[in-house]
């Protein structure tokens, strides 16, 4: 009886440790200045956007944007901001949900692009890579961005760029690590 008690006590310190490990690397994954999701986007955008992109109760809510962290890269036309939720109440078996507003000049804000995706990476890999030159005749109102995503031993790496006001998979190639 004292094994079985000992082994349950020893899987959740685990469990806590992973996950609290797990937060950490969080941050730190997409270089960029990532800073307190409040610093930037305003309480009532930020409630809006959790409402859209899950299903959060309303104590819930408030932990989130607690959480949550913000990265700005300026654009031609505003500036796109990702969301790091920077909790596990919103990952899955291996992915964490980002999110991408448009924050235009006039104020408005608009939900751009939203991912689930897996934040273990090596440390020398981003998860988000921005701003990308993309050659291109169009001029884009926001920067393009790449993603970085682990396959067993291969780097994914996938361009995306805005057009009309959703970010589209322009392409994406992989290496070998």
């Amino acid at each position: 009886m004292r094994l079985a008690n000992r082994v349950r006590v020893g899987f959740a310190l685990f469990v806590l440790l992973s996950s609290l490990l797990g937060l950490g690397g969080c941050a730190v994954q997409a270089r960029g200045a990532w800073q307190p999701v409040n610093q930037v986007v305003t309480p009532e955008i930020l409630e809006q956007v959790i409402i859209d992109q899950t299903n959060a109760t309303a104590s819930e809510q408030l932990s989130l944007i607690d959480n949550a962290q913000a990265w700005v890269i300026p654009g031609n036309v505003g500036q796109l901001v990702f969301i790091n939720y920077n909790t596990p109440k919103l990952c899955g078996l291996k992915q964490c949900l980002y999110t991408g507003l448009w924050k235009k000049p006039t104020q408005e804000w608009e939900i751009v692009f939203s991912l689930y995706l897996d934040r273990n990476l090596p440390q020398s890999v981003p998860l988000f890579e921005a701003p990308i030159d993309e050659p291109s005749s169009i001029k884009r109102p926001l920067p393009c961005f790449r993603v970085n995503q682990l396959e067993s031993t291969t780097l994914r790496q996938t361009l995306y760029c805005l057009s009309e006001n959703q970010y589209q998979l322009i392409r994406t190639t992989t290496q070998t690590l």
